[in-house]
């Protein structure tokens, strides 16, 4: 009877064992359909918002998100959050703060009412605070958390109300880590590129094998930040993620390492014997410059979407061990992103920008790799800090920390629509004062040019419509490409994902232009193609251009389609300072090329024949027998004159020369240097000098002297005799670009340091000598 009443219990154990593994079963099938359901609701939406940007030209729309907005549905925290995770259930929001502050975790559920449903607190300490990771198991009843000043903590979620550490590691220095799908493994990555496997299945943590990855940070470094009150010092993040089952992609400072950890298994066994485990590397796919702070993976493990301290980067992992990189700069740094693969969508949060710029959500539209792009802007002039962002279906997640404390607020579409509806209002006031006439806004050359926040002019070039500036800001290292009409009016302006203009090859053709090695179309203002090679030098001709690339071949283009090569013979320097320095000029309408090398000339027409080949020797002999050459280094310039000729302008300036249409040398003088130059500008390195075309042949030079914090502006004949000069008093100015206009005035473009952006025109209609030249900003 005994054991007849035993095998009854066990049958109902078993059943009551099997109903409770169908009841999680059908609650984990219901939480699937959920999140299912959520993300087809969301991509509706994004859906829509990226119909509305399509539908204004792709302009960038940005949405105030004021308090009272905010605070239809928020909830005050106990401390500052930097980063907003969803869980894999959609139903819990986990904020997490710096290891001086904590977790917390918000019942998302109902989103239409955030409920705080538990937090963690870090034990106080005397360390630096430190960003935390975690990693969450399949069915959130654990969380493992790491945090870089004490290491790694297994919590307890069974009663979110009374948050336990269940286990501990010491173990400094970790900052990410990630938990295998089967959550019997722990992957811990320091902040010195070293992975450590841990077995966590009974509340222990267990060393299996590890990986060291080289790393940036050197000894020195390492002790450093081993002292006390150095930890949030270190910038060597990287990250890793679950490539599968059976692989880990690890990003380090120098490139990516796939690791093998099919058969964890075996490790742990190995462990038990107290043996050594190293973690096998299957690939190494190098990049030489990978500064990675947060990833996440495509679903086919094939793109690696990431941040750093200010941009937003694509990764396409090749099969050849190669990687093929873009990014989005922010212009701020991001406290997270979240990526709706689907559409090529993005979430960034950003913090206040170094140019004091509100904390804001962008969303971003990568489908354009080459050029991505922001499409909304939702902007907090109430936080103090940053911003981070999730999303669930229709609704949006923001924390934020004002003067009165931190909060997250779930914002949905019906909540934002009355924000965004008078953001389109204002939008649509900005584009009726852009559809005015140069006049009626006031942005001619000979008024005040519009503020612009500017620091530097790099180049300015001239174009079908007017002028392109490069120009770039030094507090965000951000170059933008600005379109003026002829009267100085500006058409557009567009951000571009480059640090410096410094030296970019730059050219306009009829439909597109060109920008380093891409080309950017005249008509959607997108980057559409990137050439393999870079380029030295270009010049355009109608919708064609001409291009030296970094090899020292001639090349000829018509958009991205290659017409002809041509290997140039070009011969070294003796002087490996120097380096290779070769000029590329437009000389006709007939697409005829002149090339500047070492020794010489070369002439080219469009076809790509060679016309002819001259060796130019500008050695002359000084007093004393010393040699003094008119150098063609990276300062030299080439200019067609108004009367066909070419001039030459070299050595910093102190020489310039006149050729004939087979490149003959007509006349050379020393413009500059006090020892023979008729003009008192030093011949040093420190002063810079650019050419061009002025009033009816005529020729400007303007220069630079460091020494007396002046710029000189002198006006030659053609025959190289100075008429007139002007000593201007620009302070801070260093001068980077001159080009003529079609009224032979000419443009200057700067460096003005502390001031906007400084641009100069030199009228034609004035005396050199009585014209008051300041910057169009003043």
């Amino acid at each position: 009877m005994k054991t007849k009443r035993n095998l009854i219990v066990k049958i109902l154990a078993a059943s009551a064992f099997i109903c409770e593994i169908c009841t999680a079963t059908q609650n984990f099938s219901a939480t699937k359909e959920t999140a299912k359901s959520l993300k087809e609701n969301e991509i509706l939406i994004l859906k829509s918002d990226l119909a509305a940007a399509k539908k204004h030209g792709g302009a960038l729309q940005e949405v105030n998100l004021e308090e009272r907005e905010l605070a239809k549905n928020a909830l005050k925290l106990p401390f500052e959050i930097y980063e907003l995770r969803l869980s894999e259930d959609q139903n819990t929001l986990f904020g997490l703060g710096d290891d001086k502050g904590g977790i917390v975790l918000i019942d998302v559920s109902e989103p239409r009412t955030l409920r705080l449903a538990g937090i963690f607190s870090f034990p106080q300490h005397e360390f630096d605070p430190a960003y935390i990771d975690i990693a969450q198991s399949k069915y959130g009843k654990s969380l493992f958390v790491a945090d870089p000043n004490f290491g790694i903590y297994k919590l307890d979620l069974s009663d979110r109300r009374d948050i336990k550490i269940s286990a501990r590691l010491e173990a400094r220095f970790v900052n990410k880590i990630e938990l295998s799908s089967d959550g019997r493994t722990l992957f811990a990555k320091d902040f010195f590129s070293t992975l450590t496997a841990y077995d966590v299945k009974d509340d222990k943590f267990t060393q299996l094998a590890y990986f060291i990855a080289p790393s940036k940070a050197d000894k020195r470094e390492y002790d450093y930040a081993c002292a006390p009150h150095r930890l949030s010092e270190i910038k060597e993040l990287g990250d890793l993620k679950l490539l599968s089952e059976n692989e880990l992609l690890l990003a380090s400072w120098v490139g990516f390492y796939v690791l093998d950890i099919s058969d964890m298994d075996r490790y742990r066994e190995n462990a038990l014997q107290k043996n050594s485990n190293i973690l096998k590397q299957v690939r190494y796919i190098a990049h030489p410059h990978l500064e990675i702070d947060k990833m996440t993976l495509s679903k086919d493990g094939k793109r690696v979407f990431s941040s750093n301290w200010n941009e937003f980067g694509l990764y396409d992992l090749g099969e050849n061990n190669t990687v093929q990189s873009s990014a989005y700069c922010s212009g701020a740094h991001l406290n997270n992103f979240k990526v709706i693969e689907d559409l090529n969508l993005a979430y960034l949060g950003k913090e206040i920008s170094e140019k004091g710029e509100f904390p804001s959500v962008d969303l971003i539209d990568f489908s354009n790799k080459l050029d991505p792009a922001p499409i909304k802007r939702y902007l907090f002039p109430q936080s103090l800090k940053g911003v981070s962002v999730e999303s669930r279906g229709e609704y949006l997640f923001f924390s934020y920390f004002t003067k009165n404390g931190s909060f997250i607020s779930g914002l949905d579409r019906v909540a934002l629509s009355s924000a965004e509806k008078s953001a389109r209002s204002a939008q649509m006031q900005n584009e009726n004062l852009a559809e005015k006439s140069p006049e009626e806004k006031g942005a001619i050359w000979e008024l005040p040019y519009t503020k612009n926040g500017f620091r530097t002019v790099d180049n300015i070039i001239k174009s079908p419509q007017g002028y392109l500036l490069l120009a770039s800001a030094d507090d965000e290292y951000q170059v933008s490409l600005v379109a003026l009409n002829e009267q100085g009016a500006e058409l557009w302006r567009k951000k571009l994902n480059m640090v410096s203009a410094a030296n970019m090859p730059v050219a306009a053709m009829d439909s597109y232009a060109l920008l380093d090695n891409q080309i950017l179309d005249a008509k959607t203002k997108k980057i559409i193609y990137e050439f393999p090679i870079k380029f030295k030098e270009v010049a355009s001709f109608d919708d064609k251009f001409a291009a030296i690339d970094e090899n020292d071949d001639l090349r000829f283009y018509e958009r991205e389609k290659l017409l002809w090569k041509k290997k140039l013979n070009i011969a070294k320097s003796k002087r490996p300072f120097d380096g290779t320095m070769t000029r590329i000029a437009k000389i006709s309408e007939s697409e005829i090329l002149l090339i500047i090398e070492k020794d010489g000339f070369l002439k080219f027409n469009a076809k790509g024949e060679e016309l002819w080949h001259k060796s130019v020797n500008f050695a002359r002999t000084k007093e004393g027998g010393a040699s003094d050459e008119l150098v063609m280094d990276q300062e030299a310039q080439l200019l067609k004159a108004k009367d066909g000729s070419i001039f030459l302008l070299a050595k910093f300036g102190a020489n310039i020369a006149k050729l004939d249409a087979l490149g003959n040398e007509i006349w050379r003088k020393q413009i500059c240097g006090a020892d023979r130059g008729v003009c008192d500008l030093p011949d040093t390195l420190n002063a810079t000098y650019k050419l061009a075309n002025y009033k009816d042949g005529l020729l400007l030079i303007g220069a630079n002297d460091a020494s007396e914090d002046q710029t000189i502006f002198l006006e030659l004949d053609l025959d190289g005799n100075i008429l007139r000069e002007n000593k201007a008093k620009l302070q801070d100015f260093w001068l980077k670009s001159a080009v003529s206009t079609d009224d032979g005035c000419v443009l200057i473009g700067g460096d003005a340091h502390k001031d906007d952006t400084v641009i100069i025109k030199i009228r034609s209609t004035l005396p050199l000598d009585q014209q008051k030249i300041k910057n169009l900003n003043r």
